[in-house]
Formats: C-alpha cells, sequence, structure tokens
C-alpha cells in the first residue's frame, strides 16, 4: 500500500533524509515529488471539491500568555474587518481535523486518507526522524488571495513535528513559508505542490506564511505529528 501513496524512491532514501533532518539546523527537510502521480492528482480532486471549509479570522494576541504562545485570537469576519490591518494575525480556510493512533480501526470517510495511508504517513515520519512517534492528525487548508498566517510557533498541545504538503500548482506564486531562527534571522520555503516539508517544532522556530497575491487559490495538507 505504501507504494502506492509516497513515491518509492523516498522509501530508498529514507537514511539519508533522517541524515539530512538531524544535521540542519532548524530540523527541517523537504522532499520533492512525494507522493505518486496518481495519489496527488486524487488528493488535489478531493481537495478542490471538499464542502467542509470554513474561514478562519484571527486577530493579535490580547494578553500575554496569548503573545507566549503566538496565538491569535479566533474572531467573526466582522470583527476581522474592523480592526486595524496592524491587528490582523490570520486569514484562510480550514475543514475538520483527522487524527490516527495504531490500533485505532475506524477513521471518519470525510478524511482524505484511508486508514492505512494514514498508518503509512505516520510510519514514514517515524523511519525519516528516527523519533518515536504515537499519533498523526491533518486538516485541509486554503490559501486564498489574501490569506496568511503572521508569524508564530506551534510548539503546543505536545505537538513534536508539522508538515504541509500543497496540493495545488501555481506558476505565479508559491505558497511561501518562513521561519525565524532564534537569532531572528529568517529561512524562506517555497511550498510547492507535492513537496513535503516537516521540521521538528520543539525548537520553537517562529513561522509565517506569507499573504498570497495570486488569484489563484492554493489547497494543502497540514500535519501534526505526536509523541
Amino acid at each position: 500500500m505504501a507504494v502506492t501513496l509516497v513515491a518509492e524512491r523516498h522509501f530508498a532514501a529514507l537514511p539519508e533524509t533522517r541524515r539530512r533532518f538531524l544535521d540542519d539546523d532548524r530540523l527541517l527537510v523537504v522532499l520533492d515529488d512525494f507522493l505518486t502521480a496518481e495519489r496527488i492528482d486524487r488528493l488535489a480532486a478531493h481537495a478542490a471539491r471538499h464542502d467542509d471549509y470554513a474561514v478562519e479570522y484571527g486577530l493579535t494576541p490580547d494578553d500575554d500568555e496569548g503573545w507566549a504562545e503566538t496565538r491569535g485570537r479566533h474572531v467573526t469576519r466582522a470583527e476581522y474587518e474592523a480592526a486595524p490591518e496592524a491587528q490582523h494575525y490570520y486569514r484562510f480556510a480550514s475543514s475538520r481535523f483527522w487524527s490516527y493512533r495504531p490500533g485505532q480501526t475506524r477513521l471518519d470517510a470525510s478524511c482524505p486518507f484511508d486508514l492505512a495511508e494514514m498508518a503509512a504517513l505516520l510510519e514514514f515520519a517515524r523511519a525519516g526522524t528516527g523519533y518515536d512517534l504515537g499519533k498523526i492528525r491533518c486538516v485541509l487548508r486554503r490559501f486564498g488571495p489574501g490569506d496568511f498566517i503572521g508569524d508564530h510557533h506551534q510548539n503546543r498541545l505536545d505537538r513534536v513535528l508539522t508538515a504541509h504538503l500543497p496540493l495545488t500548482a501555481d506558476p505565479g506564486e508559491d505558497l511561501l513559508l518562513t521561519l525565524y531562527g532564534h537569532d531572528n534571522t529568517p529561512r524562506r520555503i517555497p511550498l510547492t505542490r507535492n513537496s513535503f516539508s516537516w521540521f521538528d517544532l520543539r525548537g520553537r522556530w517562529r513561522e509565517a506564511v506569507a499573504r498570497r497575491t495570486s488569484a489563484v487559490p492554493v489547497d494543502l495538507v497540514h500535519f501534526w505529528f505526536y509523541a
């Protein structure tokens, strides 16, 4: 099954992938052409016709705890549009979440992956990092014109890794992820179609997704992996 999901060449390269990941100064690895051509096409079609997206609006935190965790305030569209632009923290569309743990026997049919595929993705991340991971969670995201995520980090809720898998190609503009080092140095990672980009959240790297200017929406799968 796994070979029909992840491109076969990535299995042979797993030792090298782990070395690259562990040697990277921000514990980041990017794998191009991650899924098989047939599987990425089906996944992109699934996301394009998905009818459970809800636009999420966020403003900058308004208390010390919110800033410490760099969590935005979820607000309504009216509140977002009435706030000064300097307070805009994120805007994007999101589906529901799906999770898998080893031994799980059921998965909601709306999930873009089946149970065996979720198990295979979890095992691939375990092999590619050497980490003892015990849970995978994913969500569909859509970034349309003007959508973005401000400077934040995800090191909470017992997360270990995060990963992005863009499904949509736009020759005019890739989705751009920026990781900020502890010295505030930015590292920019173009999120191209069918690239699988993961990094260790426990380094507390701050990250942002640049505001999208293209008229073409980009769909992606956002993953988290837990110990």
